[in-house]
């Protein structure tokens, strides 16, 4: 318990790291793993495969080539970047000097002279009897 509350301890963004493993020897034959993780570099997605893979290798398995590195991603976002930039410019050309026009959906109720933002919270139970399958 002492070598585990030493390794978990708070994470400083801005100097890192984000990520830990740490080993610890309980006998000849026995570790412990230990991981810790700031909650901003990892979601339940991300530590599902995380935890998958800790599984097959500890298996003995191999695991898959990757089709798509995060470098990829990167690269493909940054393409989407430029496009939305050519969109942005062709849209502000558009409305160069205008007004732009407000879209009047057809509503149940008159719209409101003053624009608002106000919204209203509604809260359901759903019963067992709902979410059982």
């Amino acid at each position: 318990d002492q070598h585990i509350r030493a390794f978990i301890r708070p994470f400083h963004l801005e100097e890192g790291p984000l990520f830990r493993v740490g080993l610890i020897e309980l006998a000849a034959e026995k570790h412990l793993l230990l991981l810790d993780m700031h909650h901003i570099i990892s979601d339940g997605i991300s530590m599902t495969i995380l935890v998958r893979e800790f599984n097959a290798l500890y298996s003995g398995k191999e695991l898959p080539k990757l089709r798509v590195r995060y470098r990829d991603y990167g690269a493909w976002q940054e393409k989407q970047e430029e496009a939305r930039k050519i969109q942005e410019k062709y849209w502000m050309q558009q409305f160069a000097g205008e007004e732009i026009p407000v879209l009047d959906l057809p509503t149940d109720y008159p719209r409101p002279v003053q624009r608002n933002f106000e919204g209203e919270r509604i809260s359901i139970e759903v019963g067992e009897e709902l979410t059982q399958r």
